[in-house]
């Protein structure tokens, strides 16, 4: 009989990703999360694979997954972000990921924020902005858009 084989895959922001644990401060510059996630994070006390983002989205999260490669008995854990962030994903225009969203400095002041740049299109089914993916996540439709 052939063991079962699990990964359990955990996609998030710093929270997930542990950013400002004691292994997951950039030494240059601690406002900046280390360049690998920390291994006291909760992913890593559960031996799960961590494919959070400081600064990532919900949307982020949802495109990460799409581009796993998934085996039969693998788990997804989102811990879901805050709902004001975006990310502009890569195209024609862009290479990398781009998070949008509110952070602010050390002294409190807003440094980075966004708008919702999409307006009334998120809310139209015919749009390609329209905003679903929590709802086809939890109603398992999401493997529909992969092919």
């Amino acid at each position: 009989m052939e063991a079962c084989v699990l990964t359990i895959v955990a996609f998030g922001c710093s929270q997930t990703y542990g950013h400002g644990l004691p292994d997951c401060i950039d030494p240059n510059d601690d406002s900046r999360a280390a360049p690998l996630p920390s291994r006291l994070a909760w992913p890593a006390l559960i031996e799960a694979t961590n494919l959070a983002q400081p600064g990532g989205s919900n949307k982020l999260c949802v495109y990460r997954a799409l581009q796993f490669e998934w085996k039969p008995n693998d788990i997804a854990v989102f811990a879901w972000t805050f709902t004001d962030r975006s990310t502009l994903l890569p195209d024609k225009r862009r290479e990398k990921v781009t998070n949008l969203g509110t952070w602010q400095s050390p002294d409190k002041k807003v440094k980075a924020w966004s708008i919702h740049q999409y307006g009334s299109a998120t809310k139209n089914k015919a749009s390609v902005h329209y905003d679903d993916q929590a709802k086809m996540f939890s109603k398992h439709e999401m493997k529909l858009i992969r092919p």
